[in-house]
This record gives structure tokens, sequence and C-alpha cells, in this order.
């Protein structure tokens, strides 16, 4: 029978319910080819049911969208997980479903032999049926979606509920008297213990094997429950617990806005718990009563035995009636916080812990209930996650998806919401329903801002008090209280009036208070005295002040000093062309900026006083001194992949790397999965030093909401995408340089030239004098053949950086093309006298020896070339086109090695295709090659036309003019154009066009060629020269019209070179 639904209960379930819930909600947005962000360890037991419910979710949502899906993408993905028969039979059964339902007339045993099953036992569906049947023909009952496969929390799994046993049961040798509570697994009973004194007990029964009972085992203490004994009949597990009372925190914490309200001893808060002990009374005694009447045989104590069996010891409750309701509320949380405390100590971290989980015993005392959840820090095996919405850490939810440990900060924060719950009333975060699909991503950034304080909504909770909750509460892990003897001792030296440890406490009447409450005497002496003890107050005040005053003009000074240089090291960081000077010296930048805010250090903030800064400051630098360590980490994996040196340099650079990204998500969790990627990419380094397709960075932004708040960092895969993200976030930020530096990156890989000009110069405007913004601006400005700007650029770079190498090559490149040889030498010849003889450099001299007419300098060069080793990509770039006439196969192996160290390396890869179709006679090859390259530069002409011009070559038209055409929209230059013109003019030169789907007549198409090339020529007049010898032209040379095009490009350039 193949089940229609998984059983996702137990103590896993939580976090299974939130992969699950969160796949539901992306997949709404697009297609998801990855599931591994949505499932838990591949190790755990439940990865091959939460793989197999992915694809049933996945396969439907296909077949909404394009009206088929095929189970057998799923099955190559996870051959693991499909070689169990009951998950094969499980994906392949939702198929026939899908394929029935969307009207296809396919029989059950034709879609199970495609993947070798019996499909005979399968129930014929009737076409379009919205009913979900089982393979064995059963009515499954899925209310309120009935045609979804879709997963919804909570769902149920089809099998036989649990069989509880209820009131009046004797059960475990225990007489069941009453039902105290019920949870998602568990009932808990009041019962009596018979053969012990008919002394009263709480059962906890639950169905599952659980470890609550070992954990509890490790723990002594007053303010934890113990366990009298643990029990397993009718496969259910029993925990049998002293009968304490019936009060919990949820009660005392459901009436904390009035008590906030409140001044004067804490009576009222008195007799609420006193209340609920006459309640526990009468529960026992109705339950007794019912239990008499309905065993009228059965020898059952008297009710009232109960409050002779039970010592109502009230001195706990007296010392609290004296307290004000503030320090009640706090002696009753110091009591919870030593039983955490104590967990803490034994390693154990509770991970529920919320009002209902408190007891308060009839006596007053606070008591930790339910260890379900807790884990043993210790041991390895703690997968399972879960807890209770409202009271968990950023961390503690960002493990519902990622399985990651829980740690004592996580208890600890829950404390601090108990806390500001019990003094105010209200919960610090707003917390959506957990039993409605919920934005987990968004309950997360809620709990990373900083609540109302609680001193405002409770006046009567010191300065003190306050600072000890914010602490508990703070976004980030590192800030909290590391466990709960911190916790418990700030708490305790608060209630002793003693200056916190922890906890800053900045106010002075305060602190005064304290003073006189430790010192009664001293306060109540004479005149003198407490004239000499205010003067030294008052010293110690103005210096604590002046102290403080001086470390946050520090920070002010500090933060100042980094926002004015974070804008460019980003961008260095950030430069499209990888270059290594300009990364290197990013790097640099950076290290100076992190080492400022000792960002090593658990607490920077602390070292570097930058909690003196406002929250909204501290939150800011945060982030970005988070993605400083993302981009300084990326640049560092960069730098190992294009760096040929010694092994052990490279070495380093991952090691860099590997240390920022564990300082990444200490500092901003959101930032864990690019810091994961980066991971990846390291690993992949690992396996195998230059990968063919190496896996390049990802791309980020730091995006702010409709208000401006910053929100987590979004990660993306293209730059298209990237540029989406970046027109939104320009539309809110005009002025952010950065984003328009990004801008121009991302067009600059898309190949979008004109766009990424125009972006890098608005990002100089408002950020003038930037390096790696005038330095993109220049290899823009070089590429659309705008020479004497890209002279300027490049001149304007080394005038900041004076010793950039790649700014100096590139000036005499810019120099030479605009026949200026003296000024290229020039800069040549510094390079290399200044120690750069590299392969590219000696080159490119030879080059303008050779047109200066100096040939035998230019063989000298060139012979130099061949004797050293290449250092990166660019120097094999340079060496294949030295060699391609002599060696096209070596010239073609030193493209494909400037590939493997920069995958992006455009101008390596039109040489690829360049040697396979002119010299390889490998036309399908090269086409490929420039399938490649056109899908990397998306917005770039040269790929599409080139490919255009092969592809018009082998005779196929129809490609050929549909590439000419592409071509043509995306703003191509001079020579794009000239090769649309040798695509119109070869197509029009074909034998017969009938039948290859081309709609224009050969003459129409020859007008299109002429046209394209008369652009070209406008465009620069020089390639007039190059379209005489272009073999693709042939067909138009004769014509009176190219010879007018040809005679009149002369006559300008001649014009133009003209002495003045």
């Amino acid at each position: 029978m193949i089940d229609q639904r998984y059983s996702l209960t137990g103590e896993a379930s939580l976090r299974i319910e939130s992969l699950l819930s969160q796949f539901e909600r992306d997949r709404d947005r697009g297609p998801i080819e990855d599931f591994s962000l949505y499932t838990p360890p591949i190790d755990d037991p439940a990865y091959a049911a939460v793989v197999t419910e992915l694809a049933r979710v996945d396969l439907e949502h296909r077949f909404d969208e394009e009206g088929d899906g095929d189970a057998s993408r799923y099955i190559d993905a996870y051959p693991d997980v499909f070689a169990e028969e009951h998950c094969l039979l499980q994906i392949t059964y939702e198929e026939y479903r899908l394929r029935r339902l969307h009207g296809e007339d396919v029989q059950a045993t034709t879609v199970a032999s495609r993947y070798g099953i019996d499909g005979s036992r399968w129930i014929e569906l009737p076409l379009g049926d919205d009913s979900e049947v089982d393979a064995c023909g059963n009515q499954c009952d899925n209310k309120g979606d009935a045609t979804s496969r879709r997963y919804t929390p909570g769902r149920s799994s089809g099998e036989q509920p649990t069989e509880y046993p209820h009131v009046g049961d004797l059960f475990a040798s225990y007489q069941l008297v009453a039902q105290l509570g019920e949870g998602a697994f568990s009932r808990v009973f009041l019962a009596r213990q018979s053969d012990l004194a008919d002394r009263f007990v709480v059962l906890k029964v639950t169905p599952l094997e659980t470890r609550e009972s070992d954990k509890l085992a490790r723990l002594q203490h007053s303010n934890i429950i113990p366990i009298f004994s643990v029990h397993r009949e009718r496969n259910l597990s029993c925990i049998c617990m002293p009968f304490l009372g019936t009060t919990t925190l949820a009660e005392v914490s459901a009436s904390g806005e009035r008590w906030a309200a409140l001044d004067g001893p804490a009576e009222e808060l008195i007799s609420t718990i006193l209340a609920r002990r006459q309640s526990t009374i009468k529960l026992v005694a109705d339950s007794q009563s019912q239990l008499i009447s309905e065993t009228p045989d059965s020898t059952v104590s008297d009710p009232g035995s109960m409050r002779a069996e039970q010592d109502w010891t009230t001195d706990e409750l007296l010392t609290l009636s004296n307290l004000g309701y503030v320090d009640a509320l706090v002696t009753l949380a110091i009591g919870a916080v030593e039983g955490v405390a104590h967990a803490h100590r034994r390693g154990i971290v509770h991970r529920d812990l919320k009002p209902a989980n408190i007891l308060v015993t009839d006596d007053g005392t606070p008591v930790l209930l339910d260890f379900n959840l807790a884990i043993i820090t210790d041991e390895t095996d703690n997968r399972v996650v879960g807890g209770t919405l409202p009271y968990m850490s950023p961390e503690q939810l960002d493990s519902l998806r990622t399985g990651a440990q829980s740690f004592p900060s996580d208890d600890v924060f829950a404390i601090g919401v108990i806390l500001y719950e019990l003094l105010s009333g209200h919960l610090p975060f707003s917390c959506p329903d957990s039993r409605l699909s919920f934005d987990l991503d968004q309950v997360i950034a809620d709990r990373k801002r900083t609540p109302r304080s609680l001193s405002r909504l409770n006046s009567h909770v010191s300065p003190g008090l306050a600072a000890i909750v914010q602490r508990c509460i703070s976004p980030q892990a590192a800030d909290r209280y590391q466990d709960g003897s911190e916790l418990l001792e700030d708490l305790r030296r608060h209630r002793q009036d003693l200056l916190l440890r922890y906890a800053p406490n900045h106010s002075l009447g305060e602190r005064l208070r304290k003073w006189t409450r430790r010192h009664p005497r001293l306060a109540s002496a004479s005149t003198v005295t407490m004239v000499a003890m205010s003067a030294l107050l008052a010293i110690t005040f103005f210096w604590w002040q002046g102290r403080i005053r001086n470390e946050r003009l520090n920070a002010e000074v500090m933060w100042q000093h980094f926002s004015a240089r974070f804008p460019a090291t980003v961008m260095a960081l950030s430069s499209p062309g990888l270059e290594p000077e300009i990364l290197t010296d990013g790097l640099q930048q950076s290290n100076e900026l992190l080492q400022q805010w000792n960002v090593d250090s658990e607490h920077w903030r602390q070292r570097s006083h930058a909690d003196r800064l406002d929250a909204d400051q501290q939150a800011r630098l945060s982030r970005q001194l988070a993605r400083l360590l993302y981009l300084s980490a990326a640049t560092e994996i960069d730098l190992a992949y294009t760096d040929k040196g010694d092994d052990r340099v490279r070495q380093s650079h991952l090691a860099n790397a590997e240390a920022m990204n564990r300082r990444i998500t200490r500092l901003e969790p959101e930032f864990r999965d690019l810091a994961s990627h980066q991971n990846q990419r390291i690993a992949s380094f690992y396996q195998e030093k230059y990968p063919n397709d190496p896996l390049r960075r990802v791309f980020s932004i730091v995006a702010t909401d409709d208000e401006g708040h910053p929100i987590e960092a979004t990660s993306v895969g293209s730059p298209s995408e990237l540029l989406q993200l970046i027109s939104v976030q320009l539309d809110r930020e005009p002025t952010n340089a950065i984003l328009w530096f990004q801008q121009g990156a991302a067009n600059m890989r898309m190949g979008d030239l004109n766009q990424s000009l125009f972006s890098f110069d608005t990002c100089d405007r408002l950020h003038p004098k930037t390096v790696a913004t005038v330095f993109n601006r220049g290899l823009c400005h070089l590429e659309l053949g705008k020479h004497r700007e890209a002279m300027n650029d490049f001149a304007e770079c080394l005038r900041i950086k004076p010793g950039l190498t790649n700014a100096r090559f590139n000036h005499a490149v810019a120099a030479h093309r605009m026949g200026d040889h003296r000024s290229a030498l020039t800069d040549l010849n510094q390079l290399i006298d200044a120690g750069d003889p590299r392969t590219r450099t000696l080159l490119f001299r030879a080059e303008v020896f050779d047109a200066m007419g100096e040939s035998k300098l230019a063989d000298r060069d060139r012979a130099a070339a061949r004797s050293v080793e290449p250092s990166g990509g660019q120097d094999y770039l340079a060496r294949g086109v030295s060699m391609l006439s002599e060696s096209p196969k070596q010239s073609l192996a030193d493209f494909q090695a400037a590939v493997r160290l920069d995958s992006g390396n455009a101008d390596a890869l039109l040489n690829i295709a360049h040697v396979q179709s002119e010299f390889l006679d490998q036309p399908e090859q090269a086409i490929k090659t420039l399938d490649r390259l056109a899908a990397l530069r998306p917005q770039a002409a040269f790929p599409v036309s080139s490919r255009g011009i092969l592809r018009a070559r082998v005779g196929q038209w129809h490609d050929a003019i549909t590439d000419a055409q592409s071509a043509a929209e995306l703003s191509p230059g001079g020579r794009e154009q000239m090769q649309i013109a040798g695509i119109y003019a070869m197509v029009a030169h074909a034998e017969s066009l009938e039948d290859s789907g081309v709609e224009q007549s050969p003459s129409e198409l020859r007008g299109l060629a002429f046209m394209w090339l008369a652009r070209a020529i406008n465009s620069d007049a020089s390639l007039a020269r190059v379209a005489i010898g272009d073999p693709d032209l042939l067909s138009l040379r004769q014509s009176p019209q190219f010879q007018r095009l040809i005679g009149g490009a002369e006559m300008i350039r001649q014009t133009a070179n003209q002495p003045r």
C-alpha cells in the first residue's frame, strides 16, 4: 500500500514542519533545483521521508505550472533515497495520480513499469478526479485541500491515533485521578500510588521513546522536578513525579500587566497563588468524588486526606508577601534560574523554558518542568530541535532549518522573555500563531529589534533590572549572559543591592539607593559623614561619567572614520575583474578596519567600546563588519584560485577565508548561507586546485525594508538577479555609492558596458577618487574604443595609487591603440624595470616594438616572454595569442588554462571559439563555446554576433539571422556591427533559402548588410581596412556601394590625421 502522507511526529516534528513549510513558501515563488536547504542532515532518520515529501510537493507544482512532470528527475537526483522501495512507490504513485488528475489517460501499470515497479495493485483513478485515493483504493481524508499534495504543518499521517489511558483507569499500578494537562505528544495525569500510602503523584504518559528521565536523573536540585520512577506499559512510556501543585508562572504572567500597575506589598500576587492552591485541593476532591461514584467497590481515601498529607509550608509565601511586586516576581525568577544554572553546570540545555514549564509549588517554590526537548551538550547526536515560538532565541529559530546545536544562551534568552512578560504583561517581540503558516525569516528579524524599554512599561522596574532583562534578550548570543550562572549572579546582586557584574547599570541614582540600603548606619550618620561621602561619590561619579563620555567620543570618532573608509573598501573587494592588486589592497584596508573593532574577540563590542554607540549605529556596524568579513573571505578564495604561485601561499589564503567564515556567523547569523557557500568553494579547491568550472562568489547586497531597517543579507547566484535587487535598493537610496558600484560591476559581468560605464561614473561623482571605481570605468572606456577617456582614467588611478601595475599596463594599451606608441613604451619600460617581466608585459612591448619598426627588439621580447612561466589568466591569454599562428593547439591549451583560473574570462572563451573554428575546423564545438560565453555575458553583443557568423558559415541560415537580430538589440560596437553585416552578406549569397525559415529576400538581406557595414565604419573608420580583407564580406566587395563606403572611410581617416 502506498501511504498518501508521512508521519512526521515525534521530537523532530517541529523542525520538519518548519522545513517543509519554508519549502512550500519558497516554491510558491519559483522553481527550486536544490532541496538541501530544506532537509535534515543526511544521516537523520527523517531524511528520506522529507526528501520524498519535498519531491511530491515539487512534482505537483510542476504539473500546475507546466502541465507535465516526471518522477525520474528526483530519482536521479536522490538515488540513495529512492533505492528504498517505500520512497520509490510514493513518488511514482504521485506521478500517476497527477497525470490522471490533469486529464492524461494513462494506466497505473504503464507508469509503474517505467520505474520497474509492480503497479497491478494500484487503484485506477478516474480522469480529472480531485479526490485522494491510496493505492489500495482507500479514500483519504484531506480536509481543506483535497487535490493538493502540498505540505501543511500538523498534517495527520493516517496512522492509528494513540490510545491514552483515561481518568479512573489503573495504569502501571497507579489510579488515575484527574487529567492535569495535554500536549501534542503526551498526557499528564494526577494519580494515586496505592502501594505507597496512597500518595498523590503526577504521571506523564507519552507514546514517544523519550530520554527525559535520563536527563532529569542527572539533575538533583530543589528547583527541578525530581523523578520517582519510569514505566513502560501498552506501548506508552510513563514518568512518575511528585505532585507539587498545579500553579505555573503562566497563571502568574497572565496578570503581569496588572502587577506592573500595582505598588506596595505583593498581597494580590500571593492571593493568586493561594487561590490556585485551593483549586488544586478542589480538583482532587472533585476527581475522587467522581471515582467513588463510578467505582463503589473501590477503597479510595477521603479527599480531605490530601490536606493532611501535604506539608503546606508558607514560609516562602510569607517572605514574598513582604516584598513589592517587582521584587516578588524577581525572587520567583531567581528560584527558576537557580534550576537553570544547575542544569547548565551539568551540561544540559532545557530549550523549552516558558511560564507553563515553571511550576510554582503550593509553598511558593519555582520548579522547572518538561525536559523533553533538553539536550546534553557533550553528546554529538543533538540534532533534534524545537521550542515554543515566543520564547525562542534567533539562533534557536534558525536551527529549525539548519539543525544547529543549542547553547545555554538560548535558555538565557527564554528567561529574559519570561521576565519581560512577568514585569510588563507583554511579550517583548511580536509573534505569529505557531499553528498557522508563518515567515520564519521575519520572526527572526523581529527578534533582532530592540523592544520597548521595560522601565517605560513598568515604572517600578529599576534601570539595573531593565539592563539585566535587556542583556538576556540581546539579538547576538555573544552579548547575552553565557549561561544561567552568570544571569543568576546578576539577579542575586540586584536583590542584594550590589553593583551588577555583567549587565551595565549607568544610573547614579540607583547606585546611591543600593549603597544606602547596604549601609543604613552610614546613611544615617552625622552630616559631616554624609557630606564627605557625598563628595566622594560625586568625585567618583564625575570620574566615571568622564570615562564613559571619553569612551563614547572615541567610539563616535572610530565610527565616523569607519564609515568614511567603508565604501572604498567594499568597492575594492567587489572589483569585477578580480585584479589581484586591487583585491589585495582591499584586503589590507578591510583588515585594518576589522582589527580596529577587535572582531576576533567574542566581546568585541565591549573591548572596542562599540557598545557606547546608539542601538542603530551598533546594528549597522555589526552588519557592515560581517559584510567586510564575507567579502574578505571571498577575496582570499579568489586569490587562491588565481594565484599560481607557492602552494603555501594558496593554503594561507584558504586558511584566512575559513577563519573569516567562522567569525561571520558570530557577528550576523543570517550570513550563514553566504559563509556556507564560501566553504563549498574552499572544499572545491581542495578537491581540485583548478576545477574546470570553479564556483564563483555569491554576489550579495544588504537590503533594507520599507522603513529603512536593515534586513537579512540577500544572496543571489547571477548578476541579472542582483541587478533587480540593486534597482529596488537604488529607488530607496539613490545616493548610495556602493550600490552604484555594484550595479556597474554586475552590468560589466553581463557585458552591458554602456550601462556599466554610466554606473561607475555616477559612483565616482558620489564617492570620488576611489581606485576601484576609476579603474573599472577605464576598462569600460577601453573596451568601448574610447581610448582617450581610458587613458585619462588610468592616469587618475596612478595619481591615486602610483604603484598600481594594472593601471599602468592598461594606460599603455590605450596609448598604443591611439597610435601613441612612445607613451605606451614608456609605461611598459617602467613596469619591466620595476620588476614586472610578466609574460603579457613582454609580449605587449613586442607588439609596440613591431608598430615602431623595431623588429629585433620585438623578437627579443617574444623570446624572453616564452622563457617566463605565466603567473595568471592574463599571461596565459597573452601567450596563447602570440603562438596562435605557429601552434594553435598550444594556444588552445593556454586559453583553457586561463578559463580554469577564471571561468568568467570572456576574452579567453572567445579565443577558444576562434581556435576551434578557424584552426581546428570544429565549428560545432566553437558554437557551444560561444553559447557558454553568451550565457556568461547576456548583455554583450560580441558572443552573439560571433556565433551568428559561425552559423552562417555552416549553413544554419535561420539561426544566423536570429543571432544577427539579437546582437543588434544589445548595443553592438563597431566590431560587432561588422559581424552583423557579414551574417547578412553570407545569408544573402546563399544558393537557396527555401525551407530555411528566413523571411527576408536576398536583396533585403544585402541592404541590411550594407546598412550595418556603414554603421561599423561610421563607428570606427579603421574598420574599413579590415572590411577589405574580411572573407565574410566577400559577396559585397565588387559592389560600387562597398567601394564608396571604403573610399569615404579612407578619406575621413586621412583628413583626421593631417597635421594642423
